[in-house]
């Protein structure tokens, strides 16, 4: 875990405005901004919050310091934290820094192989109109970062200080820094040397320098220097004078030997990416010729449009002067429109100009990598990923070595500069890194089913599955309603499988094995147990098939009924209804069994609950004041509160609110139920037994 604070070089250019723009845009990656937070406004809307802070940083104009205050805190990898728990940690250490009463805005990012989050704090104080700044800041969020470490279990991350512009330089361009290529490659063998003329003979072996420059020692290379104590603090100055004795300068008769090595700003990477790296200097090259012919371009029609206004101008004047002294005022104003155009002039060449450079931007590697693996490139991932150490995550997610390189056939949101592909498709992502397929905490059926699709094209046949238990299990109902031929390295999770396996193959044959269902849409008791608990697999005898559909007077059946077996595509879920009937005579039915008919309707509208249950789940995880959604299953039987009725897909679907808990249940209609609860009023008392049939209580409407 680390935070910093993000200074601005130029405090002219400090914009509260431009960095909330900046934070809250997508920039074109569906999966960028997370939740947005405002802290201590009287508004709810990210513009006005914006023009409140303007608003009061303008109180203040005496302070000739930063008004704005950006704090970053960054995660390592694999670490995802709800968002319960990046607020506890933003409001700590706003607090500690002496914020807790400024405004601020929160952004959580969650476009990189990083989880981080970045708050943009007002300075000024919104009642006191006085500056804060706080006092050894580093200090104060080294110190928070440490709590939370140890209160979350969160990764500990080298927080050393020191000249860390060479590393950052590696992180962010992808290029070796001469810093990261001394510490990787000379620093062993000079830690090795008892003199100060051996130590010289290796600094030189290494095609570099060893100067002292004001209280310390550097390394150069080329015209480029790094404190050697950066390096590591085993070659400071002290350190190396307390081994090896007072600082001696290398003799001028030094003989110099061959030298070994050179430093090259070329990129780090572990494979060999010379021919990637001659197209990137290409692309380069190419970019900058562009963009100096279009600058020349501009530059010449700026000196011809200046002369012609300058001749215009010329003319006019000295026909007024023929007048004397009775055209002063038309030469006043004669000489006032020459500097305005000419001012127009320059000010649109100036405009132009920016847009060329936005148009013709140059990349650093690591971006240029990204883009060139977005498009398809399987060389260009390769080297992202062979840059440094890949990203690691944990959770719910598929393993494997890597059998197929590329992209696969769905949308990519983006390419991280770790080389991990972030799948985007239906509300869903999937994140690829190599030898990993990580899904969200809660992932939806048609996401884990397109994943495990896709691990199956990466890494074969065989898969290794980590995360919860609810995931494991849903990934082996979900290959084994499929019908896939995979094999799965865990001996428990291929049992369960086979299991699920077997059932489905029972479903499809019509067989009736003593199962009622596998997944409880429609069912008898709504589960597909014996005891009810939800997910829990359990068998029941039973005999012929009966369909209850308005089969009382006050009872409305929830559900379009097959008897042993309603629904084979989506094990595990519980307590939904079927669906409501298709229309009668549609060509993709025709032909079909009665049985396969009702099946399917039920596959239809299970599929439809789950879709709009993960919908409403979605929103809430980012921060929308929505309750807790799931499905009905039979131990919410008996008395609850009517709540609406939505439309999925065509379809009915019921919503209704336990008596003594804040969520809500959503149970599958048929056109029968939504007649009849269309009547009722939202909030009216309805009794729901085990199978899904809901009972219009009488005398009991709120």
């Amino acid at each position: 875990m680390i935070a910093k604070k993000i200074p601005m070089r130029n405090v002219r250019l400090s914009s509260f405005a431009d960095l909330v723009t900046y934070l809250s845009s997508s920039q074109g990656i569906h999966n960028r901004v997370g939740k947005i937070a405002l802290h201590n406004f009287q508004v709810e809307n990210v513009d006005f919050a914006v023009q409140d802070v303007l608003r009061v940083q303008d109180y203040n104009k005496s302070t000739k310091a930063d008004k704005t205050y950006h704090l970053l805190v960054s995660f390592a990898d694999g670490e995802n934290l709800s968002d319960e728990q990046l607020a506890r940690i933003e409001q700590s250490m706003v607090e500690a820094l002496g914020y807790g009463e400024h405004q601020r805005i929160s952004v959580v990012h969650r476009d990189t192989d990083n989880l981080h989050f970045h708050v943009a704090i007002n300075k000024i104080h919104p009642q006191k109109k006085t500056v804060h700044e706080p006092y050894r800041d580093f200090k104060v969020l080294g110190e928070q970062c440490r709590k939370f470490e140890i209160a979350l279990g969160l990764q500990r991350v080298g927080r050393g200080g020191g000249n860390r512009a060479g590393i950052d330089m590696e992180e962010m361009s992808g290029l070796e820094s001469l810093l990261g290529w001394v510490r990787r490659n000379v620093a062993d063998g000079l830690r090795k040397a008892q003199s100060w003329e051996q130590l010289h003979q290796m600094v030189l072996e290494n095609g570099l320098e060893l100067k002292q420059r004001g209280n310390g020692l550097v390394f150069g290379a080329g015209g480029v220097w790094v404190k050697a104590s950066s390096v590591d603090r085993e070659f400071s100055k002290a350190k190396l004078e307390q081994k090896l004795g007072a600082y001696r300068p290398p003799p001028v008769d030094l003989a110099r030997p061959p030298v070994k090595a050179r430093y090259e700003k070329k990129p780090y990477s572990r494979t060999d990416t010379s021919r990637l790296y001659a197209a990137y200097q290409a692309e380069r090259s190419k970019t900058e010729r562009r963009r100096r012919e279009q600058l020349e371009d501009l530059m010449y029609e700026r000196d011809r449009d200046i002369r012609s206004i300058k001749a215009k101008y010329e003319f006019r004047i000295r026909l007024a002067k023929l007048g004397g002294r009775r055209n002063r005022t038309v030469l006043r104003i004669l000489s006032s429109q020459r500097r305005l155009e000419l001012q127009s002039r320059r000010s649109q060449y100036r405009w132009q100009c920016q847009s060329v450079y936005q148009q013709h931007k140059q990349q650093t590697w690591a971006d240029w990598l990204k883009r060139q693996a977005a498009a398809g490139n399987a060389e260009a991932l390769q080297a992202l990923r062979d840059r440094g150490k890949q990203a690691v995550y944990r959770g719910n997610q598929f393993q494997g070595r890597e059998e197929g390189g590329g992209l696969a056939e769905m949308r990519v949101d983006t390419v991280t500069k770790k080389g991990t592909v972030v799948y985007e498709q239906d509300g869903y992502t999937i994140r690829d890194a190599g030898q990993t397929l990580h899904l969200a905490d809660i992932p939806a059926d048609p996401a884990v089913e397109k994943a495990l699709r896709l691990a199956m094209a990466k890494y074969g046949r065989r898969l290794k599955v980590e995360g919860t238990q609810d995931f494991r299990q849903k990934v082996a109902r979900i290959a084994a309603a499929a019908g896939l031929g995979v094999e799965f390295t865990d001996p428990l999770l291929e049992q369960s499988f086979q299991q699920y396996k077997q059932r489905y193959v029972d479903v499809r044959a019509g067989t009736h094995s003593g199962l009622e269902t596998i997944d409880g849409v429609g069912s008898r008791d709504g589960i597909g147990s014996i005891d009810g608990a939800a997910g829990i697999e359990g068998t029941r005898i039973i005999s012929g098939e009966r369909n209850d559909v308005g089969s009382r007077d006050d009872r409305v059946d929830g559900a379009v009924r097959s008897g042993a077996h309603t629904q084979f595509d989506d094990l595990g879920r519980v307590g939904v209804g079927a669906a409501s009937p298709f229309a009668e005579g549609d060509d993709g039915l025709r032909g079909m069994s009665e049985r396969r008919l009702k099946q399917s309707r039920a596959a239809q509208l299970a599929d439809l609950v789950q879709q709009y249950i993960d919908e409403r789940e979605e929103k809430r995880q980012k921060g929308f004041d929505i309750v807790h959604h799931r499905r009905y299953n039979a131990t919410d039987a008996g008395w609850l509160i009517f709540n609406g009725i939505r439309e999925v897909g065509g379809h009915p679907i019921g919503l209704f609110k336990p008596a003594h808990r804040d969520e809500v249940v959503v149970l599958g209609l048929s056109d029968y139920a939504r007649r009849r609860l269309g009547k009722l009023k939202l909030g009216s008392e309805v009794t729901i037994n085990k199978i899904g049939q809901v009972r219009i209580g009488k005398g009991r409407n709120k």
